[in-house]
């Protein structure tokens, strides 16, 4: 018993020097916040002082990086307008569709029609590739900031003009007599002299007055579409391109400088619509490297799509099969 009563007694007296050793160190922290408010006052200071100094360096970073994408977005921007010939006087562009006119009784329906629709249709794998003109050209990051902002930028500099690139239809046949009423910007031209009215102008007038060389669209004897190079002194052999005939379509891209309207042009035109939405797809991807080659000289690149189905997609990866500078 005796025994018994000496361990209860040494367990209580742990257990309160326990909590009087607990309690000294609670009173004694208390004592000390309370005793010391400047120590509370320091830590937030630090703290705050901290959170300042994280955000404010972020801040640095975020506006460095972002004028550093501008440089660069600028001077692509420079070298992409200057390509395609947009300046302070003439900032704007527009593409122009083959017009595949529809007669009356044209078109075939799911059920009976006795007229259907009558009127212009356009071409979709032409389109798309308009498409993808005009995304390129639009320049999406200068649409994040607002309107003001925008118009704004674009009186300071043509490189940072937000364009808005309009996607036309040919103009129709019975304008052909007023196809200058069409030449006020600059070009880019989608589609044979067969369905597009302002190739064919310049195809069969414009440039065999003008320029050097350039290229032909025709039908041979057997009704087969040919493109060949012909020259202005004629004396230069304008063998027709190994064709349609050799399994493979053949497209071009002429870019030149109209003197008369004082815009730049671009002509891509193909065997049929899959070889021009090619065309029009290797230029928007290759635009820098012709820039570097050509600059602002006036220049044709004939594209051979090997295996290509007429009028059908996918379109194949062409190959550059003639090219040249031409004054």
């Amino acid at each position: 018993m005796t025994i018994n009563l000496l361990k209860k007694s040494l367990q209580i007296d742990f257990l309160q020097k326990g909590a009087k050793c607990s309690l000294e160190i609670h009173e004694t922290t208390r004592l000390d916040w309370e005793t010391t408010p400047n120590k509370q006052i320091k830590v937030y200071q630090d703290l705050l002082v901290n959170l300042a100094s994280d955000l404010l360096a972020s801040a640095i970073i975020a506006i460095l990086g972002f004028l550093i994408y501008m440089f660069f977005y600028w001077r692509n921007r420079k070298e992409q307008l200057e390509f395609f010939g947009l300046t302070t006087k003439n900032p704007n562009i527009e593409l122009y569709l083959s017009r595949l006119q529809v007669k009356p009784q044209g078109t075939e329906g799911l059920i009976h029609i006795d007229r259907g629709f009558i009127g212009p249709a356009i071409i979709k794998i032409e389109n798309d590739a308009a498409l993808r003109v005009r995304q390129e050209l639009e320049a999406k990051v200068l649409a994040l900031f607002p309107q003001k902002v925008q118009d704004w930028l674009g009186r300071q500099s043509i490189n940072l003009k937000a364009l808005k690139i309009p996607i036309k239809i040919g103009p129709p046949k019975s304008d052909e007599g007023n196809v200058h009423e069409y030449l006020n910007t600059n070009l880019i031209l989608l589609g044979s002299k067969m369905y597009n009215l302002l190739s064919k102008y310049y195809l069969e007038e414009y440039l065999p007055k003008h320029s050097s060389c350039y290229c032909y669209y025709e039908k041979n004897e057997e009704g087969e579409r040919i493109i060949g190079i012909r020259y202005k002194e004629g004396n230069i052999d304008d063998t027709p391109m190994k064709g349609r005939s050799y399994g493979r379509e053949i497209g071009f891209i002429h870019r030149f400088r109209d003197i008369e309207s004082n815009i730049t042009v671009f002509l891509c035109i193909g065997h049929g619509s899959s070889a021009t939405s090619g065309s029009v797809r290797f230029l928007m991807k290759r635009w820098k490297e012709l820039h570097k080659e050509y600059g602002s000289r006036d220049f044709i690149i004939c594209l051979a799509f090997e295996g290509q189905i007429a009028n059908e997609e996918p379109i194949v990866k062409p190959k550059v099969v003639w090219k040249k500078k031409v004054d």
